[in-house]
């Protein structure tokens, strides 16, 4: 017979949480049938019969909980429940001399794949929260469910659940188990080239992308939770720095800017709103009669509706900026709620608040504590995290920064999986924005030919490329753990339209897609469409 103090590691019990009710009663019954061969072992028929009459509860007892849908209500709530319950087998099983003190169970959380396996990682961090040791184990590896397992293992299964309490936290079993599952695809961020640098995607990983002030990190950022948007994939948008209403000024007017644009070369640009426009201004009257601008901005007002369904913008924290645990609140409140699992983007690294107990640490304590438990987030839920990082100020006027451009921020260059920058590319970044320039003489030249022939500080260069309608931006990747180092990809910005796009291998323009085929006209303010009317404008 099995030691069961020996296969619990001397711990005082034990206590699965499982998906159903069918998972519960077959590790109830295989506990139970074990426990009957240990008591019923060498009796005689009388002594066997009077047994089965008696209450058999034991303080070494392995015991099941099964989940049930409040908990997607009420986390706390349920491992209340699970506490009472628990307490309430040990106290009655104490001897004289035990105390709460003693008790301390294994807690073995093996949810299956459906609906409720989001609530895995969930149950884990709420117990060890509570000082309990639990772990998120395969009790079934190999079967469908717990129950099928117990069905086909037989008098074995009650040794695989002693296996698991013996090694809760089997690794390379997780890993084959792993493999078995179907992963879900790679998420695009809507630029093929960037695609292919991050090897087909965004996966369930830390991406840390630094770059210096006003090079468009927001607007970078913004752009790539719209495509996962557009996508039907939920994003989480955490605002630090901008609010929610400015980034959907931002959004329509990068959307009515591709609308715009739709079929055009975009050098030939169309009157549209900006951000302050849209925001401050009178749309209407501010834009050009006869120039269908109202039209456009209609159908960027209906994708950008289209858009808000899965994409949730995160900029209230009671006029504070957030910790790293009220974010990993939000997520792990949405995670729970929602059966598909967001994406996840912080703009940006450096707002987050230290916790009230740590309000004495420093700024490279923050940062790291922060970065940290990001990468211990991604790995609970197994989401893609995208963090938005500032340059330390040595870096903010090198065009070549490296890792180093991150050091006294943290842990970033150690925590991150891949690690991006972008920065301007002066050798492309045409002057066609002369204001506040000693020698106009340079307009239509490259920023790195006025440097070359002025012999001018880098950090005039900057402000000179800040101030162009249209930006060549390089983007690095300085480390890509599970990936070689592609080539840097070249992208353009138009910043007074809030757009990024890229260019190929080849030096083709990968445009961003619009869709204004349905858009047949505007009469009296109403939007027609080759299938339907939209509301009054």
């Amino acid at each position: 017979m099995v030691d069961l103090n020996k296969a619990l590691q001397n711990k005082k019990g034990g206590i699965f949480i499982v998906s159903n009710i069918a998972d519960k009663n077959a590790i109830d019954s295989a506990i139970n049938q074990h426990q009957l061969r240990q008591l019923l072992d060498g009796k005689t028929e009388q002594e066997q019969s009077d047994l089965l009459l008696k209450q058999i509860t034991r303080s070494d007892q392995l015991t099941c909980y099964s989940i049930n849908t409040d908990i997607a209500f009420n986390l706390d709530h349920f491992i209340a429940e699970v506490e009472k319950s628990a307490y309430q087998a040990q106290s009655s099983s104490k001897d004289s001399t035990s105390t709460d003190k003693d008790y301390d169970p294994i807690f073995i959380i093996s949810l299956d794949e459906n609906d409720r396996e989001q609530y895995s990682a969930a149950i884990k961090d709420a117990l060890i929260s509570r000082n309990y040791t639990a772990y998120i184990a395969s009790i079934a590896s190999g079967y469908n469910s717990v129950a099928e397992a117990q069905k086909k293992l037989r008098d074995g299964f009650f040794q695989a659940l002693v296996n698991v309490y013996r090694n809760p936290d089997n690794k390379f079993q997780n890993f084959l188990d792993a493999l078995r599952k179907s992963h879900a695809p790679l998420i695009s961020s809507g630029l093929p080239s960037l695609n292919k640098a991050l090897n087909g995607g965004l996966d369930a990983q830390l991406y840390v992308l630094g770059a210096p002030s006003s090079i468009g990190k927001t607007t970078f950022a913004l752009q790539l939770a719209d495509h996962i948007a557009a996508q039907q994939n939920y994003v989480l948008y955490f605002a630090l720095e901008m609010s929610a209403n400015q980034l959907y000024a931002k959004t329509l007017n990068r959307l009515s800017y591709i609308d715009s644009n739709y079929g055009v070369n975009y050098s030939d640009e169309l009157p549209t709103p900006d951000v302050s426009t849209i925001l401050h201004g009178s749309l209407k009257k501010t834009w050009p009669k006869g120039s269908n601008t109202l039209l456009i901005l209609s159908k960027a007002l209906e994708q950008s509706g289209d858009l808000s369904q899965y994409k949730r913008i995160y900029d209230d924290y009671d006029l504070q900026r957030p910790t790293i645990s009220q974010i990993k609140k939000y997520v792990t409140e949405f995670v729970i709620h929602n059966p598909i699992k967001p994406v996840v983007i912080i703009d940006y690294l450096q707002l987050i608040q230290s916790e009230p107990e740590n309000s004495r640490e420093t700024d490279k304590q923050r940062i790291t504590n922060a970065i940290v438990q990001l990468k211990a987030l991604s790995r609970a839920y197994h989401i893609p995290i995208v963090v938005i990082s500032s340059f330390n100020r040595s870096a903010y006027n090198d065009v070549n920064a490296d890792m180093t451009a991150f050091k006294e921020s943290g842990d970033i260059d150690y925590s991150a999986e891949v690690l991006m920058t972008l920065n301007y590319d002066f050798s492309k970044t045409k002057i066609d924005n002369v204001e506040g320039m000693h020698d106009k003489g340079f307009k239509g030249k490259t920023v790195q030919q006025w440097l070359n022939e002025t012999k001018g500080d880098v950090r005039e260069a900057f402000n000179i490329a800040k101030r162009q309608t249209t930006r060549y931006i390089t983007l690095n990747i300085l480390k890509n753990r599970f990936g070689a180092i592609p080539a840097p990809t070249t992208l353009i910005t138009k910043p007074q339209h809030d757009i990024f796009y890229a260019i190929n291998s080849k030096g083709k323009v990968e445009k961003p897609k619009a869709d204004i085929k349905n858009l047949i006209a505007l009469k009296d303010n109403r939007i027609i469409y080759a299938d339907k009317q939209s509301n009054d404008m």
